[in-house]
């Protein structure tokens, strides 16, 4: 379901190798009245899918070439570097319409104090989640790689859970998985985690996705204790991070959760500590860009398509930055001076024990009684009915950028069915 109660709908692009790439959508994110309305694009899936039947690859370029659009995954034959390409893997593409970064499990509804209107928002990402890797897990049952990637709200946290719990699935056999996330909003503060992320419900999908009890910190640590656990328990799995050093869209929901600190500091701070572990890897660049579909920014970057296909082959390339102002070394602390790597809190407080303020959170458990996995089962849902939904009131210009996206699919493949 998405945000608005209309049908969710995926699409998937059978490939001739037995191997996986589940690429999810961006798209922002909401938890009051006026966020959700401005970003009223993203409460469904349009309807412009039903275009890809039949469309051939000259006028997908011509489409894609108007629209101002790049998927490298499948226009780029060297969009991993040299080493490998998915040309021939199935991919499989989640849009996103629910906006609770692909993780929601609760209906809200938002009000305005001094109108009295009221806004209701299926934040059910999860559900929609469960439906892809479902369909995935009956479809395709050991493939080779079993590789996620996504784009901003697309690579928030939604890879590093469906990599874990694909991990379980498969395992036993030989199957690799990878998760690589462009441009992720991953960075929290305490308001936003206390006041602003019960609105989508998301504490039993972590537990359930990790297949363990959580019971932490409900405050800024967040996320990042629930990488630590990813990382710790799901050591096979190669988790990566590409992100621009001063990506503007990320700084703008830093500021919008309520921050008081520089974004750019613990943002260095947070993936170094994460590159602690031998699983992890990052990519960090230099300039101010973030994307609007996975890697059609960071492709073009030097470096990046060898760094990663080296994750997609599953062979942990580690650590990658542009130099000083990508080092967290080289950048003025909190303190002010260069290189002590000194960090505040989210009150501002430098130096800071921690990310969150003094004694701020009680615990971020699910409240539900969840049943743990064994480590080679996993529950599987029936995939949702794909019926395309289309509204007469979608503006002009936003349909063909839409029918463009949507046909991108074809650009390599247009004598074969879609599904």
């Amino acid at each position: 379901m998405c945000a608005d109660g209309s049908t969710f709908s995926f699409i998937v692009r059978r490939g001739s190798s037995n191997n996986v790439l589940i690429d999810f959508q961006g798209g922002g994110a909401c938890w009051n009245k006026e966020m959700c309305q401005g970003l009223n694009t993203f409460h469904k899936v349009l309807g412009t899918i039903k275009f890809l039947d039949g469309i051939t690859t000259q006028r997908a370029t011509t489409l894609l070439s108007f629209a101002g659009l790049r998927l490298p995954m499948l226009t780029d034959s060297l969009a991993f570097g040299s080493q490998v390409s998915v040309a021939d893997w199935t991919y499989i593409f989640v849009p996103y319409c629910t906006q609770d970064i692909h993780l929601g499990n609760r209906t809200a509804e938002y009000g305005d104090a001094q109108s009295g209107e009221k806004l209701v928002m299926h934040h059910m990402g999860a559900a929609n989640v469960d439906a892809v890797i479902s369909w995935v897990y009956q479809n395709v049952a050991s493939p080779d790689t079993f590789a996620l990637t996504g784009c901003s709200a697309g690579a928030a946290g939604v890879l590093m859970l469906e990599a874990a719990r694909a991990e379980r699935h498969y395992a036993g056999g030989n199957t690799k998985v990878v998760a690589i996330g462009d441009s992720p909003t991953f960075l929290l503060t305490d308001d936003f985690v206390q006041n602003c992320l019960p609105n989508w419900g998301i504490e039993c999908v972590i537990e359930r996705a990790l297949n363990i009890e959580t019971s932490v910190k409900a405050n800024a640590d967040l996320l990042l204790k629930v990488w630590e656990l990813a990382l710790t328990h799901y050591p096979k799995v190669s988790f990566g991070i590409y992100t621009s050093a001063d990506d503007p869209i990320q700084k703008y929901f830093w500021w919008k959760m309520g921050s008081k600190t520089k974004w750019k500091r613990k943002m260095l701070s947070t993936i170094e500590h994460l590159q602690t572990y031998a699983n992890f890897n990052s990519f960090i660049a230099k300039g101010t860009t973030h994307c609007s579909m996975s890697f059609d920014v960071a492709s073009k970057k030097a470096n990046f398509p060898t760094w990663a296909g080296s994750s997609l082959l599953h062979q942990f390339p580690g650590a990658w930055n542009c130099g000083a102002e990508c080092r967290l070394s080289d950048i003025p602390g909190c303190d002010g001076i260069t290189g002590s790597g000194i960090v505040e809190n989210h009150c501002g407080i430098c130096p800071g024990a921690s990310w969150s303020c003094p004694n701020s959170g009680q615990l971020f458990v699910c409240r539900e009684n969840v049943t743990k996995e064994s480590p080679t089962t996993t529950t599987q849902k029936t995939p949702s009915k794909r019926q395309p939904f289309i509204s007469n009131s979608d503006r002009q210009a936003l349909w063909f950028r839409l029918v463009a996206l949507s046909v991108f699919w074809a650009t390599h493949w247009p004598d074969k069915a879609w599904f």
